[in-house]
């Protein structure tokens, strides 16, 4: 946390985040590179047997007050929604924060 914001009294009383949501997609990106532009249906993990490794990632929707689904398969047999244009940085960083709701 930056020096000037320790001197908002509230930080004082009430719990602050810790670390700055911008500054981790910031790293994310230069972490991942283009691998990380990818839309997540396009990322190609191999696994056993030389299959694609399947992935989910979950974050919370505040919105409507439920869990949120990214998964890395088209499938019609799921039950899990597909987000088509979410790309593997932003799945992450929408699986990383922290679940602050003041």
């Amino acid at each position: 946390m930056p020096w000037y914001q320790k001197l908002n009294p509230v930080c004082w009383v009430l719990p602050s985040p810790q670390f700055s949501g911008d500054q981790k997609l910031l790293g994310l990106k230069s972490v991942l590179k283009t691998a990380g532009l990818q839309a997540l249906t396009a990322v190609n993990i191999k696994g056993k047997n030389n299959g694609a490794v399947k992935f989910v990632f979950t974050a919370y929707n505040y919105n409507r007050d439920r869990a949120k689904f990214f998964r890395s398969w088209n499938s019609k047999t799921s039950t899990l929604s597909l987000s088509n244009n979410v790309n593997l940085v932003n799945a992450i960083h929408a699986s990383t924060n922290a679940p602050v709701t003041f």
